[in-house]
């Protein structure tokens, strides 16, 4: 028997601070329509709820309150009329969807078949998809390129050392902490930049005097201005993501325009934003799926619950 009504967390202010912004509301619950799902969400990632919080990630933040939307994995608990991919009791995942509820209702097209519904395969959905098909449709990433991943120790970082190196690259990654030192090298990653401790510039300017020929980017500001000035020729900079930017806001900045970086060097900057590329979803779900199954995929999950 289902609850008459769940509780589920939205957006009732713009703050970077996480408790002002969100409030716990509760609300009747929704009845599956046409073609859609009543999903039990038991897992949901962080991964987009900082860029909501601040309006700093859409483009098009809508107004307060707005539900909290982000990944989660769960499973069936009512479908709707002609429904007929689903059925009650099968574990899914939704990538993009209200995963900080109870309950969430989404479309049956909107929704992935899974084996289980844990904690790992719901990091596959923002972190892992953003990875694999960022560096395979828009960053081309080849075999034996050096490639540089900033954040690498964050969740589409973990990701993004792993693929490029199952690739057969040269995989440089930076972090800031001991721990995520240790993680990364643990992911195979050949060089750990910690900038708490090094200088990005210093390292690529002396290790690597021949040019980064990919750089997965996902922290903005002078991290960005680095990598692409250490492009090498032909060399992409593939943008995800400019994390140090969600609190704040765009920097504004008055430097040359980009292309005298590039020009000359035949090189290339790439934006990615995940939604645009929904057709893909479940080819590299499944390829994400099918490499942790073998045990050559690591998924790195905090140990601490959240309550």
């Amino acid at each position: 028997m289902l609850p008459t009504s769940y509780r589920k967390l939205v957006v009732k202010k713009l703050s970077t601070n996480f408790k002002e912004a969100i409030e716990i509301v509760e609300a009747a619950l929704p009845e599956p329509g046409v073609g859609q799902l009543l999903v039990q969400n038991l897992h949901a990632g962080m991964n987009a709820s900082v860029g909501q919080l601040t309006g700093g990630y859409y483009p098009n933040t809508p107004p307060v309150p707005f539900d909290l939307m982000t990944e989660a994995a769960g499973y069936v608990v009512a479908v709707g009329p002609d429904v007929t991919s689903f059925k009650v009791g099968d574990p899914v995942v939704v990538p993009t969807g209200a995963g900080f509820g109870e309950y969430q209702l989404v479309g049956q097209a909107q929704t992935f078949a899974v084996t289980e519904a844990t904690p790992e395969v719901t990091a596959f959905l923002i972190s892992g998809l953003t990875a694999s098909i960022s560096l395979e449709q828009v960053g081309e990433m080849k075999s034996g390129e050096t490639v540089l991943v900033t954040a690498a120790g964050g969740g589409t970082g973990q990701f993004a050392v792993q693929l490029a190196k199952f690739a057969g690259n040269h995989v440089i990654g930076t972090c800031s902490t001991a721990d995520k030192v240790a993680l990364l090298k643990d992911l195979g990653c050949d060089r750990v930049i910690n900038y708490r401790q090094e200088s990005l510039h210093e390292v690529l300017k002396t290790e690597y005097p021949r040019g980064l020929n990919l750089v997965y980017e996902s922290v903005g500001r002078e991290t960005f201005d680095t990598a692409l000035n250490h492009l090498a020729r032909f060399g992409r900079l593939l943008a995800i993501g400019s994390v140090s930017e969600y609190a704040t806001g765009v920097e504004s900045v008055n430097k040359p325009r980009i292309y005298s970086k590039l020009i000359f060097k035949s090189a290339s900057l790439r934006g990615f934003f995940l939604p645009h590329y929904y057709k893909h979803f479940a080819t590299h779900l499944a390829r994400l799926s099918e490499l942790y199954k073998q045990g050559q995929l690591k998924v790195s999950i905090a140990p601490t619950k959240f309550k």
